[in-house]
């Protein structure tokens, strides 16, 4: 318990040693600590004129280069658009070309299904009648038995 107490009054003596010494030196340093305070806020105003003045620079830089490029944009696709505009209307005029060949193809189709359909009807016409013709010949004939 004994080395415990010196060893806490040491702690102690120590703390108020670094203290005093705190004191003393607070004082010489009160002096280097404002004149270092008045050479940073210096150093903070140029620093700060600096940037201020690279970026009203950057800004300047950024909207030129902005509009450089809008432009040459604009410029690009003026080209694009006039070396488009040929194959497409190039483009256009086959495909109105290949419309009116299969227009042309649908009415030849539809001619020749009409032909088709008109002669299939008149040889259904000439089956059902001769069908009639027979059918009315075998009652005649069934009637004729029956009766006669």
């Amino acid at each position: 318990m004994d080395n415990l107490l010196v060893v806490l009054a040491g702690g102690l003596f120590v703390a108020i040693l670094f203290l005093v010494w705190l004191l003393l030196a607070q004082s010489k340093f009160r002096g280097q600590l404002a004149a270092l305070h008045t050479i940073a806020q210096n150093n903070h105003q140029q620093l700060f004129a600096s940037l201020q003045h690279g970026q009203d620079s950057l800004r300047s830089e950024l909207q030129n280069q902005g509009r450089a490029g809008r432009e040459d944009s604009a410029a690009s696709f003026a080209r694009l658009n006039v070396g488009l505009q040929q194959p497409l209307e190039a483009q256009a005029l086959r495909v109105q070309a290949l419309v009116e060949a299969n227009e042309r193809r649908m009415l030849e189709v539809r001619n020749v299904l009409e032909a088709r359909l008109r002669e299939l009807q008149n040889d259904n016409a000439l089956k059902l009648d001769q069908m009639r013709q027979t059918v009315d010949e075998r009652l005649q004939t069934t009637l004729e038995k029956r009766l006669g």
